[in-house]
């Protein structure tokens, strides 16, 4: 009879969450997996390569020196090549990894050539922001709820179906985590109103000078958010990143032109660079000055904001 293994308060459910949730922890833990399951390889094979027949791996690497600098997985085989890129939550690598990627590969004698993308991201989300080729080869993204569907299918040694198993139950945990709170954007109306006794507005806070801030509680988020969107006109129109949060009592020079005098402490962010949607997403239906919270992959592949906010409620009282 086994006992409940517990870490840090919290049970554990998987061998592979005692190694974490980190990007590097993810990445060993799908490594070792490739490695031990032949029949899942065979399946992450050939959703990286459709179509081809000589799937036959004999090699998983993690963390290889080459050119192009260092890989997180690459898997060999006579025919094959396949270099799998991971990323935390809904983060994707950027076209200069992605490139020199694609030129390491190009030099790789293997007919069977594909960089593989893997995050919490959506195929749908990955779409629109990543190509489907790189250097003439074919650049695929595989979510961790992909995975989860390759691994549950499980066949193989006892061993073999015991670890995919593990892994499912580790996928679906740091899916649950990542997807579902750390990526949630906090959506919010600006206006070209300013703020009482200052130079500038609303609009322009965000756009021009990077900063956004709201009260603490309320009708306002209890915690800071990790991301914020902005809709004006109608439709959304940007996805800020907050690189930093402080709580303040008043702005004093923080935001050149802007005096508008705090009634109590608030949350004042500094945002990243703006994330705009490939197509046009309108806010649906949102009254007045409402402001929604959304899932980013939603929020960029839905067609309004208010349904992005519908799919994230059904999708969070699912988790």
């Amino acid at each position: 009879m086994t006992a409940e293994l517990r870490l840090h308060g919290k049970p554990v459910s998987s061998v592979f969450e005692l190694l974490g949730d980190r990007e590097n922890d993810i990445t060993f833990s799908l490594g070792w997996a490739l490695a031990q399951c032949a029949e899942f390889r065979a399946r992450v094979v050939k959703a990286a390569l459709p179509g081809f027949t000589a799937i036959v791996t004999e090699s998983v690497l993690l963390q290889e020196h080459g050119a192009g600098g260092i890989t997180d997985i690459e898997i060999k085989g006579p025919a094959v090549h396949v270099i799998i890129e991971a990323k935390c939550g809904l983060e994707l690598p950027g076209m200069d990894q992605l490139t020199r990627y694609g030129e390491r590969l190009a030099r790789s004698p293997m007919p069977g050539r594909a960089i593989v993308t893997v995050s919490c991201a959506s195929a749908a989300f990955a779409r629109t922001r990543l190509p489907s080729e790189v250097s003439g080869l074919s650049c695929r993204h595989v979510s961790l709820a992909d995975l989860d569907a390759l691994a549950r299918d499980r066949c193989g040694t006892h061993a073999e179906k015991r670890l995919l198993r593990e892994l499912s139950l580790y996928l679906n945990r740091i899916a649950r985590m990542q997807d579902l709170t750390s990526n949630m954007v906090y959506v919010a109306a600006l206006s070209q109103d300013r703020p009482a006794d200052s130079e500038i507005t609303w609009r322009e806070i965000v756009e021009t000078h990077s900063r956004y801030f709201h009260p603490v509680g309320g009708n306002y988020p209890r915690e800071p958010v990790n991301y914020l969107g902005f809709r004006y006109g109608g439709q959304l129109r940007s996805i800020r990143h907050a690189q930093q949060c402080e709580v303040v009592t008043e702005l004093g020079d923080r935001i050149p032109g802007c005096r508008f005098q705090l009634d109590g402490p608030h949350y004042l962010y500094t945002l990243g660079p703006a994330v705009t949607p490939s197509k046009t997403v309108r806010s649906g239906k949102i009254v007045m000055a409402n402001r929604v919270y959304a899932a980013i992959d939603l929020l960029l592949t839905c067609d309004t904001i208010s349904e992005a906010g519908e799919l994230t409620r059904h999708r969070l009282s699912r988790g």
